[in-house]
């Protein structure tokens, strides 16, 4: 568990507590698909694979590699994230876009993974669905 003053490894300047826990925890879900993915980051940065797998679109959620998912997140330490775009997310939206870039340092490399992501809301819940074309 992180320290509860520290800032969100999201990348917003206010404390995890009060930033990504309460999704991380459940008490909440995003309101956006840019929400949604910082999230989505500050878990893969505390090596948090459940909830990778809870907020990708529920049909991925069967070829999900869950022990290959944790591995991986144990693995790579993510530095850093730039939001590049992000779709407007009106309450009717149910389809969203995010374009980022991700720091990380895995196997003695530093690397950057860059990314638009598409995203869907089903129920009032966003979720991850896939990589687009860059």
């Amino acid at each position: 568990m992180a320290n509860s003053n520290a800032l969100c490894p999201c990348g917003s300047t206010i404390p995890y507590a009060k930033c990504c826990a309460p999704l991380h925890e459940g008490v909440t879900h995003a309101a956006s698909a840019e929400q949604l993915m910082r999230s989505r980051y500050s878990s893969a940065a505390m090596k948090n694979a459940g909830y990778m797998r809870d907020t990708l679109w529920p049909r991925e959620q069967k070829s999900l590699n869950f022990a290959e998912l944790q591995t991986w997140l144990e693995e790579t330490l993510w530095t850093g994230l730039e939001v590049l775009d992000a779709s407007p997310c009106p309450p009717e939206a149910t389809k969203a876009t995010v374009e980022f870039k991700a720091k990380y340092l895995s196997s003695g490399k530093l690397g950057v993974h860059h990314e638009l992501s598409l995203f869907r809301k089903k129920q009032a819940r966003w979720f991850y669905v896939k990589p687009l074309p860059l």
